[in-house]
């Protein structure tokens, strides 16, 4: 991993505090109207990693509200090495091979964490955000007039409820595997582990008891934020992050659950980039950088 300071790359781990992992905040939070995204939606795509959860739910939501042919996806390779996220082809717009360079280009002297995902325009040749819930609510909001239907993942009249149980999932599950994976001190780790799993046990017992989704029978924003933690769960999280007290098939509603979801969204998910990012990408985890054949997860249920 690394980051950009004052324009210049910088190959550096996560910086902890007192053992805890802290992440940064997203710097480009601009936001693309309806008007604006309608005269030329062409103009801005989206580059995702397959192996992101926080981008690969910004691809599950497009993928939702039908906007596939609406918004052009460009991706990262799953390898992310002392120069961060490759681009898998050369930017078309400025012939960058580094996502970082994308973000110079955007700021020649930006300091901070270079990430997917990012909306970028093309005409323009900049970042104009990289923070997922942001690129989430423009299609859900500011860019549904492209597709025909209700689609909507944070109705009116539940917004606040689908609102408390994001917050939660982020604080409690999905941050929570990294302040784990990425704990520098045994106290941190064993603390952070156990919290964790009190918040899977939580949602075993109490959230999905006889629901087919965490509020009731529809999909919303909260499943897409649970599911992206929970397909990677039992594939990195487990072994590479020791997350390890248990796995999400021993809970049978989770399991259940995950895979409702992932008949949804199945061409979202590349377990092959998954592990290859997570074992690979994190050397001060990982020296050997050795991806694990293991373990074996059904997805497909052949």
């Amino acid at each position: 991993m690394g980051m950009l300071v004052n324009g210049v790359w910088q190959v550096k781990n996560p910086e902890n505090i007192e053992g805890g992992f802290v992440r940064p905040e997203s710097p480009y939070r601009d936001i693309i109207s309806r008007k604006t995204m309608g005269r030329k939606p062409s103009r801005f795509v989206l580059y995702v990693s397959l192996a992101c959860p926080w981008a690969s739910s910004v691809l599950i939501v497009r993928k939702l509200a039908g906007l596939e042919s609406v918004v052009e996806v460009r991706y990262v390779s799953p390898y992310m090495g002392d120069q961060g996220w490759m681009l898998e082809k050369p930017n078309k717009e400025t012939g960058a091979k580094m996502l970082h360079e994308l973000y110079t280009q955007t700021d020649p002297n930006f300091t901070g964490k270079v990430t997917v995902p990012i909306l970028w325009d093309t005409q323009n040749k900049c970042i104009v955000n990289n923070e997922s819930m942001d690129l989430i609510m423009m299609m859900n909001n500011e860019w549904s007039h492209f597709v025909e239907g209700d689609f909507n993942l944070m109705p009116n009249n539940i917004r606040y409820d689908v609102q408390v149980k994001c917050d939660w999932i982020y604080e409690q599950i999905a941050n929570a595997v990294y302040r784990v994976g990425f704990a520098s001190k045994q106290s941190v780790y064993e603390k952070e582990c156990n919290q964790l799993f009190e918040a899977l046990d939580r949602l075993e017992i109490e959230l999905l008891d006889g629901r087919s989704y965490l509020l009731g029978s529809e999909i919303l924003l909260c499943d897409v934020r649970l599911f992206v933690v929970l397909v990677r769960f039992d594939i990195v999280y487990y072994g590479h992050f020791k997350c390890n007290q248990r796995q999400i098939r021993d809970y049978p509603q989770l399991t259940a659950y995950m895979m409702r979801i992932y008949d949804q969204v199945w061409d979202t998910v590349d377990v092959d980039a998954i592990k290859t990012h997570y074992y690979q990408s994190h050397p001060w985890i990982n020296p050997t950088q050795i991806v694990p054949v293991g373990p074996y997860h059904d997805f497909n249920r052949e």
